[in-house]
């Protein structure tokens, strides 16, 4: 039986880009990980290490990310109502890395 090359190769380029997102998805380490002295907040260092590509800077000098902070680094991310400065001087914790890390595979994903 022979194939047409042509035919495959759709499927076979299909199936390397979802592998290639579910590897990306992989990279970042779990929040638990990620929060090395087991805080409950995540570090601008911690940040820096966990998710090397996001560049976050401590624009209030805390040594912490908050949600501000996050907000100006990832495009789309909406963790804190707008406007909303007790929120959005809040930590980064778990539930807020992890919609850091699904705003970044989904602008990973657009690109």
């Amino acid at each position: 039986m022979k194939f047409k090359k042509l035919g495959a190769m759709p499927f076979v380029f299909s199936a390397l880009s979802i592998f290639a997102v579910a590897a990306n998805a992989q990279d970042a380490p779990g929040f638990s990980q990620a929060d090395k002295d087991q805080d409950g907040v995540l570090s601008i260092a911690e940040a820096q290490e966990a998710l090397p590509d996001l560049q976050i800077t401590d624009d209030n000098g805390d040594g912490v990310v908050n949600h501000a902070e996050a907000q100006k680094t990832v495009e789309g991310l909406q963790l804190s109502q707008q406007g909303a400065a007790d929120q959005e001087s809040a930590p980064v914790g778990m539930i807020e890395y992890r919609m850091i890390v699904q705003a970044m595979q989904s602008s990973e994903q657009d690109a």
